[in-house]
């Protein structure tokens, strides 16, 4: 029996939590801090304004409607609630904060630049930073997917990064009718 004063409380997480801050743990912070800042430069815009640069003409049915953009305020709320976790003694405790540090920073950095060239209207830039957000989405989400946490952990966690990825996924959907309009990968009147 230990002489531990606080029964109940495991001295690996205590330590743990004591301990330095990983490269990791800022790279998940400063990851998460890039998508709510990516998502804020895309709904800041007035709404007539979000898509223009990038859809312009190419405007099709399968365009997002710019209200759609909306769903980024659920993921800057999810991922406000991950960064305030993620400080907590339990979050730098985790195994699956830390796994996710460095896939979340590039995420991160890919979705700020995809959404930054997309307002500017540059076309190819935007679609490869758009892939490597997805790509990078789904390792973040995977890993969190790999490990066992709580409830409670799983409710800081997953619903953040799990809206980025189904928003941006979706992006990349709707970006194929751009690019084939763009670069006339198809010669008919048909209208997407």
């Amino acid at each position: 029996m230990t002489d531990d004063p606080r029964p109940g409380i495991r001295p690996d997480v205590v330590a743990s939590a004591a301990g330095d801050v990983s490269s990791r743990h800022l790279a998940g912070t400063g990851g998460a801090a890039l998508v709510i800042a990516g998502a804020l430069a895309a709904t800041l815009r007035p709404a007539s304004e979000m898509t223009a640069s990038l859809f312009g003409r190419a405007a099709t049915l399968l365009s997002l409607d710019p209200r759609a953009f909306w769903i980024w305020w659920a993921v800057i709320a999810g991922l406000s609630v991950f960064i305030v976790w993620l400080w907590t003694a339990r979050g730098r405790a985790s195994r699956r904060g830390r796994a996710i540090g460095w896939p979340a920073a590039v995420a991160g950095v890919a979705h700020l630049g995809w959404v930054l060239s997309a307002q500017t209207g540059l076309l190819v830039p935007a679609i490869v930073l758009l892939a490597l957000t997805v790509g990078s989405l789904c390792l973040v989400v995977w890993r969190l997917a790999k490990y066992r946490a709580s409830w409670l952990e799983h409710l800081a966690t997953d619903p953040g990064w799990g809206l980025a990825l189904g928003f941006v996924t979706v992006e990349a959907l709707v970006s194929v009718p751009v690019i084939v309009e763009s670069y006339s990968l198809v010669e008919s009147d048909l209208y997407l």
